[in-house]
């Protein structure tokens, strides 16, 4: 019982800053995945740094661990692209931003990044 209302966003609210710093990662993140879709590395690695800094300062909050964990698989898929470039990471990149979308607009951990993260990316 105790676990299901810790890991309840409705009941246990996040943490001042936190979702300012979740939103910046993934504004960094959602601009690498522009970056990558328009063959600029060099603004890929820009933003997989901002997002880094963003997410190292998240304070701890136990229902953000899941939001946490959709933004660690993008940056991971931003840097694998870096080292190694291949026809699906652009797809899978953009399906988790898509997501982390859905889940912003959800409210799903009780809070949203506004109307200009949730616009859907441009078309391949």
């Amino acid at each position: 019982m105790v676990g299901w209302l810790r890991n309840d966003p409705g009941r246990n609210p996040p943490p001042a800053g936190y979702a300012e710093a979740a939103c910046a990662a993934f504004a960094h993140l959602s601009a690498g995945t522009d970056a990558l879709a328009d063959a600029d590395p060099s603004t890929v690695n820009v933003e997989i740094s901002r997002a880094d800094g963003s997410l190292a300062s998240l304070p701890a909050w136990e229902p953000g661990r899941a939001f946490e964990d959709l933004l660690a698989s993008l940056l991971a898929t931003l840097l694998r692209s870096t080292t190694d470039p291949s026809d699906g990471t652009l797809e899978t990149a953009r399906n988790l931003v898509a997501d982390v979308r859905a889940a912003l607009a959800e409210r799903r951990y009780g809070f949203d990044c506004g109307a200009a993260s949730l616009s859907p990316l441009p078309s391949p």
